[in-house]
């Protein structure tokens, strides 16, 4: 009986990560053109996070920012044409 239950406890154990590692492999494109993996987050948020925001520069909490593709591409992600701005920044980069 004791066997069961550590098997069925292995198994939920097993399924989660399995499920994990869909959501956050799984990227579709939302409605505007943006990338989001399978929990809904914008990839190119992420990729910033991760690779630029780092930097001591940046004094605002990360989602006071807007992140910016310089190349106007949606979908290219590289951290080398992405760049955070401020959001009057980037509504004047964009003539808003």
């Amino acid at each position: 009986m004791e066997f069961l239950i550590w098997l069925g406890i292995i198994a939920i154990i097993i399924w989660l990560i399995w499920r994990h590692y869909k959501k956050i492999t799984i990227i579709h494109i939302d409605i505007r053109g943006y990338e989001r993996d399978g929990y809904n987050r914008l990839i190119h948020r992420k990729v910033a996070y991760k690779y630029i925001y780092s930097y001591p520069e940046y004094s605002e909490r990360f989602g006071s920012y807007d992140i910016h593709h310089k190349d106007g591409n949606k979908r290219n992600n590289s951290p080398d044409n992405l760049q955070i701005l401020t959001r009057e920044e980037h509504k004047a980069k964009h003539g808003i």
